[in-house]
């Protein structure tokens, strides 16, 4: 309810609640779901599923790669300074958690593989596009 009362100044917009990192090697805004993303479905097509021509750690490390979609359809993308009073569901600490590598793997490494296959597939990913909605 937080999330959508703000995407109001920011229409056409991915939003996100506070998150826990900064990926400011990425010169980018990476949305994490961790305290809340509001994406309207139109952001998403087939492509979404698509991991085709990309390193597997893709799979593994769903901020990254949503927010990869988003910004390949040039669609804006911001992190609020709250979260809301949000706060993460208990299983999120749990030992199978994808960020203490629940999935067999160092979901660090799952960032920096997945992020260096997403540039290599496309150098200016990360660099904002301007887009008017009407």
């Amino acid at each position: 309810e937080n999330l959508l009362r703000a995407s109001g100044p920011a229409p056409g917009r991915a939003i996100g609640a506070a998150t826990q990192h900064a990926h400011t090697h990425l010169g980018s805004v990476v949305l994490e779901g961790v305290h809340g993303v509001l994406f309207r479905r139109k952001f998403f097509d087939p492509m979404v599923f698509d991991f085709s021509g990309f390193v597997s750690n893709c799979r593994l490390h769903d901020d990254i790669w949503l927010s990869a979609h988003l910004a390949r359809k040039a669609i804006q993308r911001e992190t609020l300074f709250s979260r809301f009073g949000s706060r993460p569901l208990d299983f999120g600490f749990d030992e199978d958690a994808l960020y203490r590598g629940g999935a067999g793997s160092d979901n660090t490494q799952n960032l920096y593989l997945c992020a260096a296959s997403l540039l290599k597939a496309q150098p200016r990913l990360w660099e904002s596009e301007v887009r008017v909605a009407v």
